[in-house]
């Protein structure tokens, strides 16, 4: 969809192309969008260029969610029910290779992610009730628990990107949260700041 400020319209319709519902995206400098399908297996990649041509350029992921893209040009995306990160090398012409996992075997499945200038990423880990950086190969340098509450999703932002905005609500499931106020944006200052897109 795109808002133009008063209307909302629709861009292209996915439906025919992708195996489940959309999830995450991110938006590279060139204005090209990486969207997550939301299959727990055999999820795919989308990518919708500006002129609106739309290609599968990844395949064969379980539960493709949160995504960011780093400063070298290198997509990553959580990947739920893997509960990995892989990465991959982003092409020229928008292409994703060089797939390989940059960390697995976390507490509880990835969901929003976001990086920081010294390659760390803060990850939601939805039903580990807590927000991780994590560092290639899976070191955990810095944890937040959040009790009971389900870890949606988080960004770095505020004047230097320090500011660790974490969403939470009270399940993972979004169908159970409709007509409710139950999600909550907390914040804190971390030591690294934020980097890359978004």
């Amino acid at each position: 969809m795109r808002y133009d400020g008063e209307t909302v319209a629709t861009v292209t319709d996915l439906s025919d192309i992708v195996p489940a519902s959309l999830g995450d995206m991110v938006v590279d400098d060139l204005g090209r969008a990486y969207i997550g399908t939301q299959a727990r297996e055999g999820g795919v990649i989308v990518r919708v260029d500006p002129d609106e041509t739309v290609t599968v350029v990844a395949g064969d992921l379980d539960f493709p969610n949160g995504m960011v893209i780093t400063p070298d040009g290198t997509l990553m995306v959580a990947e739920s029910v893997g509960r990995r990160l892989t990465a991959f090398a982003i092409g020229a012409n928008g292409s994703l290779s060089e797939r390989r996992i940059f960390a697995d075997g976390f507490d509880g499945p990835p969901d929003g992610i976001c990086l920081d200038t010294e390659g760390g990423v803060w990850v939601s880990m939805t039903l580990a009730h807590q927000f991780d950086r994590i560092v290639e190969g899976g070191t955990v340098t810095d944890r937040i628990n959040i009790g009971d509450r389900t870890a949606i999703a988080c960004t770095l932002g505020g004047p230097e990107r320090r500011t660790l905005f974490m969403l939470s609500s009270t399940t993972a499931y979004p169908q159970r949260l409709v007509d409710t106020r139950l999600s909550r944006l907390d914040a804190t200052i971390v030591d690294i700041p934020g980097a890359g897109l978004p």
